[in-house]
């Protein structure tokens, strides 16, 4: 008869029972689940006590030692595909998700996808990157690559390592080969700000565009695009100048995408920005107009999110739609290479050249942290060295050298 009497262990690491099938089973215990907080817990078999009492103090050895290792046999692609569900969908934005996702199925997948996870070497990573950077045929596939931009192979291994390290955690891989691998250098790309003169020209050209407004919040509040095309009017304050930005459009990035609103901003923060005299004229003017497009649109007017900027029938301007618009009224003012990001770009480099501290700047575009709006911006900052020597000269001729 089966004994299914329990049996410590000597050392308190597991325990010991016989099953009803007449096989011996040891259970003990490798770690914490950081997700639920409660114990993980394994079994080895056997035909004898003894047997199952080696396989046992064995992997708690291992576990002693943190080389034990959880028997799995997922190929990459499939833990992929299990990580983005359990790790990444519950708490990342959408916009995130997205992009992990077109990373896996796009490069990863493609690329790695067939090895066995606990069989991935840094070699394979590599041998991935090489292939990225140099441009060649899709795992699979008789499609050519081009090269991929160093930002983006980082990105994907990024993505990659991310999904690595939790198989780590989770005690799968004993260590992360994607941190082994060596990356193409990024180069930041150099920041192309307006001058005065291209400003003028550019507000000369647009001022009469149904598309001014959102342009116009890029250029003077310094809004990303999706922060523009995303405001809504119960986000604008007329009373106190104020507008509130708190969420952005966005499409999702796939064939045929929906548009949806994301409730946050880029670092997943609000923030409060105070808002000119005469940007406060434009987005009345612009309200003005809108009403007047809702009349006349009757019952096809669907502005569902009341936004700012719509078009005729209140559906919001797609980034695509004020990409192209943008570009038409750039060429009009002689700057055909001029991005729609440029225009943030323009109001960050104006106001630390005109004397904005850096923590005004840094809070007025949204950006983590004042280091990362210096670094940015190193050009304006640059200037506002040369300016503060100056004044220093200044001072010296006026108050000193008089004297001396």
């Amino acid at each position: 008869m089966p004994n299914n009497r329990n049996f410590r262990n000597a050392n308190g690491g597991g325990t010991i029972r016989q099953r009803p099938d007449g096989l011996w089973e040891a259970r003990f215990t490798v770690g914490f689940d950081p997700g639920t907080g409660k114990q993980k817990q394994r079994s080895v078999y056997g035909k004898s006590q003894r047997d199952v009492r080696k396989k046992m103090t064995a992997a708690i050895k291992q576990i002693d030692e943190k080389s034990y290792l959880d028997a799995d046999k997922r190929a990459v692609g499939q833990y992929l595909d299990d990580w983005l569900k359990e790790y990444v969908v519950p708490i990342r934005k959408p916009y995130t998700v997205d992009n992990y996702r077109r990373a896996i199925e796009l490069h990863l997948k493609p690329n790695l996808g067939a090895i066995r996870l606990q069989e991935l070497r840094s070699e394979d990573i590599q041998r991935m990157v090489r292939r990225f950077t140099a441009g060649d045929r899709k795992a699979g596939s008789k499609r050519a690559q081009k090269p991929l931009a160093p930002k983006t192979i980082k990105n994907i291994v990024g993505v990659l390592s991310s999904a690595l390290q939790e198989a780590v955690n989770n005690q799968i891989i004993p260590r992360n080969p994607a941190q082994f691998v060596k990356l193409p250098a990024v180069r930041q790309k150099e920041i192309e700000a307006l001058s005065i003169d291209q400003i003028a020209a550019f507000v000369e050209a647009a001022h009469t565009s149904p598309y001014y407004a959102p342009l116009a919040c890029c250029l003077f509040l310094g809004l990303r695009e999706g922060e523009a095309l995303g405001l809504a009017w119960a986000h604008v304050d007329f009373e106190k100048h104020k507008i509130n930005v708190c969420q952005q459009l966005q499409r999702e990035k796939v064939k045929g995408g929906k548009l949806y609103l994301m409730d946050s901003t880029k670092n997943g923060k609000s923030r409060i920005l105070d808002v000119p005299d005469f940007l406060v004229d434009i987005l009345k003017e612009e309200q003005r107009r809108q009403l007047l497009e809702q009349i006349a649109a009757g019952p096809a007017w669907c502005n569902e999110w009341g936004l700012c900027f719509t078009n005729k029938i209140g559906q919001p301007i797609t980034p695509k739609v004020l990409f192209h618009q943008f570009k038409k009224l750039a060429a009009l003012a002689g700057i055909p290479d001029a991005r729609v990001h440029d225009l943030r770009h323009t109001n960050a480099t104006l106001a630390l050249v005109n004397g904005d501290d850096v923590k005004t700047v840094q809070a007025n575009m949204g950006h983590a942290t004042a280091a990362f709006t210096l670094q940015r911006y190193v050009h304006a900052t640059e200037q506002m060295k040369r300016d503060s020597a100056n004044r220093m000269q200044r001072f010296f001729e006026a108050n000193i050298e008089k004297k001396a």
